[in-house]
């Protein structure tokens, strides 16, 4: 298995296989002078360390086989999709971690200036990926558990298939969007119980109630992101390159 740093160290020797960075250019301004909004994968915000991670996991985003043929197809069709898809979606990799110990990435609608599209903005907490210890992780799906038998940069990737998926429900299915600001309002319902340490019957009964609609609307939201987690999960494992 290659290690983390053999990847990045293959990622600046070698020349991107099939997949190619979007121009970090200084914005273009439109006919009103408003600077136009760029689109794909939006590495800006990533300092020259992280750079480099992030180089080594589009390496293996657009690595193809001798017959021209994506060696990690699930993983190559998300990567290229976020780069052509019109909208904006920015990379960090923060240095801090997690709110919580076990998060290993995030997706996260920033908010834009009226008329422009919407920026979705994924965070790779690399450092909580890093630490993940498979033994202790909770299958998620039979037999898979997330990142058993990767490590380094493979992990990340398979963490970014993750949040891809998420932002494209995000971005282009109405339906998903709707059942995001469900699941807001229920937690918000939640969280005003909980600051309110009701402890009387209909108090503890609705506590419940909205704990068991909220695991149900968090299964549905998560089901897509997680069958395509695992299929890049799959494709990564099985190959002789990672």
């Amino acid at each position: 298995m290659r290690n983390w740093f053999s990847l990045i160290l293959a990622a600046n020797l070698l020349a991107p296989i099939g997949a190619a960075c979007v121009a970090e250019s200084i914005p273009k301004k439109d006919l009103t002078g408003r600077p136009t909004q760029r689109t794909g994968l939006l590495t800006d915000r990533l300092n020259k360390k992280q750079l480099q991670v992030w180089r080594a996991m589009e390496q293996i985003a657009g690595a193809k086989d001798q017959t021209g043929q994506p060696l990690y197809p699930s993983l190559h069709e998300l990567y290229i999709w976020a780069q052509t898809s019109g909208f904006s979606i920015g990379i960090e990799m923060p240095q801090h971690e997690s709110i919580s110990p076990y998060e290993a990435a995030e997706c996260v609608l920033e908010q834009t200036p009226s008329g422009m599209m919407p920026r979705l903005t994924i965070r790779i907490y690399v450092g909580v990926i890093d630490k993940a210890r498979v033994e202790r992780t909770k299958s998620r799906a039979g037999d898979f558990i997330p990142f058993r038998g990767l490590s380094g940069v493979a992990r990340y990737c398979e963490s970014l298939a993750h949040e891809l998926t998420h932002a494209r429900q995000w971005l282009t299915d109405p339906a998903y969007a709707q059942l995001l600001r469900e699941q807001e309002a229920l937690n918000a319902q939640f969280l005003e119980l909980v600051h309110r340490k009701a402890k009387d019957h209909p108090a503890r009964q609705k506590k419940l109630e909205l704990q068991h609609r909220l695991t149900e609307m968090g299964n549905r939201i998560e089901a897509s992101a997680i069958t395509a987690e695992k299929q890049v999960w799959r494709e990564l494992t099985s190959s002789p390159m990672i």
